[in-house]
């Protein structure tokens, strides 16, 4: 087997760097870091169907998922990437959410106001900054809302369907969606 980089063979969020170990073989499956497959051989792509469809259940984030461990944390970092938005917060547990998809803001009095790129929300994100969490949420199926002491929210909708919208890391619990 060589290492090779999966960038150049598969399709896949631009956002997302991966390697893979590629057999010589054209035909063999490509495997991620961990040796799980990622792309099977044409011979077990119907197997391979049906496991994504077993599978789908676990994108989203259910309304019973708790998000308590936000409730309390200050708003002390935002950061933008090119296709990436990271929220970090201080508190009894370190948490931190970091957005690939699309979210909205509605700052304390106004209308809530949806962004699809990572630095389009800066202005209405950086005065949040220093705010402490009074109550994280998940009100519909995939969809986190975080509400904030000066009544600021934020949402994190699960927008991306063939990719994560969203990772939320609450301590040492990391929930991918």
């Amino acid at each position: 087997m060589r290492y090779d980089r999966a960038s150049n063979q598969l399709d896949r969020h631009p956002n997302c760097i991966l390697a893979a170990y590629m057999a010589t073989e054209p035909d063999a499956p490509i495997r991620d870091q961990d040796h799980r497959c990622i792309r099977p051989s044409p011979a077990r792509a119907d197997e391979w169907g049906a496991t994504l469809a077993a599978m789908s259940s676990m994108y989203g984030l259910s309304p019973e998922t708790d998000l308590s461990p936000l409730n309390g944390c200050m708003l002390t970092f935002v950061g933008f990437g090119q296709y990436q938005l990271q929220l970090a917060f201080s508190g009894d547990a370190d948490c931190s959410i970091s957005i690939e998809g699309d979210y909205t803001v509605a700052p304390r009095g106004h209308e809530p106001t949806t962004y699809s790129e990572a630095v389009a929300g800066a202005t209405a994100l950086l005065p949040i900054l220093g705010h402490t969490v009074t109550s994280a949420m998940v009100p519909s199926d995939g969809t986190v809302r975080v509400v904030f002491d000066d009544g600021s929210v934020v949402e994190v909708l699960d927008s991306l369907s063939h990719y994560e919208s969203y990772q939320i890391s609450l301590g040492g619990h990391r929930l991918i969606v």
